[in-house]
């Protein structure tokens, strides 16, 4: 499912290099009971994209990964020896969680990539037009249970006033890697509110 375009205002250019103040960092899940998760985004990778946990118990927001695409060229190194595992690069993120706990992962920040140009003429009212149409959609945030032990990939696919979300259980077999689609197995979506850091989670 796409989400179609998400109006955006303000400052892109001060949103695009501001980082997450105040949102504590996701530490690395330890012991028998975690699982593991790739945060990526297909190509073209044409935005910029922040993404925080929310719990499914609580449907509030517990801490931040990373910027799977943008910041600092350092955090798109994290690898934790997953199946079918990119190498280094922007649009990539792995971490180990803990297993038998709902999560979903949300967007964050989430603004399209500017050249030069029209970070230079952003304020100018000729052409925010251009740049609101070249803003991302809503990305979905459905949530699952990852199972201890399990390897599972969160993936974006992002379009100009679009974004898709996939979420795949990673397996292999005598044949391979497989992606298995798990998006709608759990059946709940975690949707933001007109509050910062506020979140409603349903069923769909």
């Amino acid at each position: 499912m796409f989400y179609e375009k998400n109006v955006f205002t303000g400052s892109l250019l001060v949103l695009a290099l501001s980082g997450c103040a105040g949102v504590p960092q996701y530490k690395d899940a330890s012991g028998p009971n975690t699982a593991k998760l790739r945060l990526t985004m297909e190509e073209p990778i044409i935005s910029y994209l922040y993404l925080g946990t929310v719990e499914l118990e609580t449907c509030k927001q517990k801490s931040g990964f990373q910027w799977v695409s943008g910041g600092n060229d350092s955090y798109r190194t994290k690898r934790v020896d997953m199946l079918g595992s990119k190498p280094n690069g922007d649009g990539t993120i792995e971490y180990v969680i803990h297993a038998g706990q709902g999560i979903a992962a949300v967007p964050i920040q989430h603004i399209a990539k500017l050249n030069a140009a029209e970070i230079l003429l952003s304020t100018g009212w000729a052409i925010k037009p251009h740049i609101a149409n070249k803003q991302p959609g809503l990305c979905p945030s459905p949530g699952f249970v990852p199972e201890a032990g399990g390897q599972y990939e969160v993936s974006y696919k992002v379009l100009p006033g679009k974004c898709e979300t996939k979420i795949y259980e990673l397996l292999r077999d005598d044949s391979g890697i497989k992606k298995v689609d798990v998006t709608d197995k759990l059946g709940i979506y975690v949707s933001p509110t007109d509050q910062k850091g506020q979140y409603t989670c349903t069923e769909s």
